[in-house]
């Protein structure tokens, strides 16, 4: 369960970022990292 708080925003803001940079040429360790935090603040 994601707790309405920051941590929401950012996890939002970091989804978002993801799904943008899936699309582009910018999928890079930069995403990578984005994608491990996500995951990291899911669990």
């Amino acid at each position: 369960m994601i707790p309405h708080s920051e941590d929401a925003i950012q996890l939002a803001v970091l989804h978002v970022g993801l799904s943008i940079c899936k699309k582009g040429p910018w999928f890079d360790e930069t995403c990578k990292s984005g994608e491990r935090k996500m995951e990291f603040m899911l669990t």
